[in-house]
Formats: C-alpha cells, structure tokens, sequence
C-alpha cells in the first residue's frame, strides 16, 4: 500500500469520525425532544402510562405504553420522516375501506411544534398481542400472499405513465427516476466499497465497477421498468415493505389437526405505501421467503430466479384475484419476474455493501464480513443479469 493510499484513508477516516460525531449530537437532541414531547404532551392528553422503549434509529422513537387497561403502540417521528407519517394514515383509510386486517388508529399528529419549534409528528396505534408470520408455515404463507393479493386490488388511482407521473392522487406514485436512482446509488456504493476496502485474499477482485457496465445495468432497467409501468392498466396500492417482520398471525379458536390454519394476517407498517406495478411487492415478498436476512449472500441467486421454486404461494397470491384479471395479472408477472427478482436483490447487495462502510457501529471484522457478502452477491448479480441483458433467459 503507498503512502498516499494510507494518507487518504486516515483523512476520510478522520472525515467520517466529524460526521458521525455531528449525527450523534443531532440524534440525542430528537431523543430528548421525542420524550419530553411524551411525557409532557402525549402522556396528559391521553392518558399514557408506563411507557418504555422499543427501538429507535436516528429519526423515530418506538414505545409500548398503557392506556386505559390496555397496552399501546406509540411513534414519534422526526421531521424528515413526516411524509411517512402522512403517506400511513393516507394508506390506512384504503386499507381499512377495503377491509384488510390492521391496527387501530387511536391517535395521529402529523405535525406538531414543541417548545423550541422542533417539528415532530406522533402515531398511537392499538397493540396487538401476536406472533410474527412464521416464513417455515406453508399454510400461513398462503394466506399471507392472499392477503397481499387484496391490498393489490385496492384501486390507488389513475393510470401512470412512465414517462410522466400525476400528483392528484392520494398516495405518491412509483416513478422511474426514482428506481433508477436506487440503481445509481447502490452501484456507486459498491464501487466505492470495493475501491476503498481491504479485503485481504481477495483484494485482486476487488476492482471498481467499469463505468461502462454502470451505464448499460441503469440502461437495462430503465427501459425494462418503463415497460412494466406502461404495460399496468390500473396501479395497485403497494405496502413496499411486505415481510414477516410486518405480519401479524391471529390464531382464532383451536386449530390443532386442522390442514388449514384458523386465523388471520394483520398487516403492519405501511408508511412507506405507495403506487405502482405489483411486481414490485410481490418480488420483496418472495426474496424473503427465499432467502434469510442473515444469510443473503450465501442464498443461491438461481433458486430466487426458479419460477416453479414459488408456486405454491404463487398460486394463493393468483387464486385470490378477481377471475377476469388472474390470467393477464399472471401473464405480466411471467414476464417481469427475473427482472423485478433481480433490481430487488441489488438493493440488497447495495445495504450489504454500505454496512461496510460504517465504520463506527462495526468492528474490523464485521466490516470485513459484509464486504465479503456483498462481493459475493456481486458475482452473483452479474451472473444472473448478463443472460437477461442478452435477452435469453438464464441456465
């Protein structure tokens, strides 16, 4: 390694220590702000009591609290995340008219100022006392995907365009240039990360992408996403993040040594709703029943491209469609699928990538680890996406 390489890192390492550091400050100011506003707001309104935190990231507080005799779900979100707020009750409204299975809404508070005008926004949801979707279960997981099926025939507005997107209508569209950006950003992730990391064994593969290869992947799923947008008569409403972790089973009586299951999916989290092609959820939720979210890198990317490999929840997905538009649903998703498959496992090569190069929350090794995964996934992509771009389907 030259003395200019080692100079470099050590000042982008001292340059990722300011920023970090200025992000930390930032998150423990909302933290602050977020309890204040419980306690001192949330808590008299209405009654809250012993709350205690779930979770948190840099822009959303999580607590479970009590509230007359019964426990509830309690958000507060930060100001950039107030969009989300808005697009959740938005996609409530549609949710609950047609009659899908979600939390009640007790309270909402899309925008609110606190003492020192930081703006913040609060959800407080009814608590749902539940095991997660079990992803083994056959059964549940076809209910699941019938499930998906019902939220997809929810009519989320007019016709898109690819070329040209509305802004009349309740949810915001899916556009092109917004999942081409998601292209743009995760290759420029993993161009940096295999520039700037050491890898060890396998350093002499760890070459930047040639910008050539960027420019014919953005114009391969460019051309390939404005044609599955054109082709869609009427958008469906997406949940964007459909995965067990948002799922809910309800076991209703006792289902021991019944084939079927007795119960029902509630679904969870759709801030991030919006409209589009249907592929797009249904592509999210296969990956996760092809592959662990730990085990991504190792998963094989030919069984995720298999079209029999899905069938059986397929089937349910198709079986609960409306019979005048099964067949012409299935004849899209038969010719978008490896498409939609593959854009949806380079978003997860690109967070594998970008876990690398946080290098405070993970140690030597674990930076180690995930560039190695997403190397992995890499080879993989390329693998599966050179015989689409030549228009023959994959061996």
């Amino acid at each position: 390694m030259s003395i200019k390489s080692i100079i470099q890192r050590m000042m982008q390492r001292r340059i990722d220590a300011v920023k970090h550091c200025k992000r930390s400050a930032k998150h423990d100011r909302f933290r602050r702000e977020a309890e204040r506003y419980l306690d001192e707001v949330l808590a008299p309104e209405l009654g809250l009591s012993d709350a205690r935190l779930l979770g948190r990231t840099w822009r959303t507080m999580k607590y479970k609290a009590r509230m007359n005799d019964r426990n509830v779900f309690v958000k507060i979100t930060h100001k950039r995340q107030l969009r989300y707020l808005r697009r959740y009750l938005q996609a409530h409204d549609l949710l609950a008219n047609a009659g899908i299975e979600i939390p009640e809404i007790i309270d909402s508070r899309t925008e609110v100022r606190t003492a020192k005008g930081r703006r913040l926004g609060a959800l407080v949801l009814g608590w749902i006392d539940a095991p997660m979707w079990d992803i083994e279960n056959l059964a549940q997981g076809k209910l699941a995907f019938a499930n998906l099926a019902r939220i997809h025939r929810i009519d989320a507005g007019p016709r898109l365009d690819s070329r040209k997107t509305s802004s009349k209508s309740a949810l915001d569209p899916i556009k092109p240039a917004g999942l081409l950006d998601t292209v743009k950003s995760v290759l420029l992730e993993i161009s940096w990360d295999l520039r700037a990391n050491d890898l060890g064994e396998m350093r002499r593969d760890a070459d930047p992408i040639d910008p050539a290869l960027v420019r014919r992947i953005t114009d391969f799923f460019e051309t390939k996403i404005a044609d599955l947008i054109d082709e869609m008569e009427v958008p469906s409403l997406l949940h964007m993040d459909y995965s067990p972790g948002n799922l809910m089973w309800v076991e209703e009586g006792d289902d021991a040594g019944d084939v079927e299951p007795k119960g029902r999916v509630v679904t969870l989290d759709f801030e991030g709703a919006r409209k589009g092609p249907f592929c797009f959820d249904l592509a999210h939720a296969l990956f996760c029943l092809a592959t662990d979210s730990h085990r991504i890198a190792e998963a094989d990317l030919s069984n995720l491209l298999d079209p029999g490999r899905f069938e059986p929840w397929l089937a349910a997905y198709f079986d609960a469609l409306p019979a005048e538009k099964r067949n012409r649903t299935r004849d899209i998703w038969n010719r978008h699928a490896r498409v939609v498959l593959l854009w949806t496992y380079l978003k997860y090569t690109g967070s594998r990538f970008k876990k690398s190069r946080d290098r405070f929350r993970f140690g030597w090794f674990e930076r180690r680890k995930f560039s190695r995964e997403g190397l992995m996934m890499w080879n993989k992509f390329n693998i599966g996406l050179e015989p689409l771009m030549r228009d023959r389907p994959p061996s």
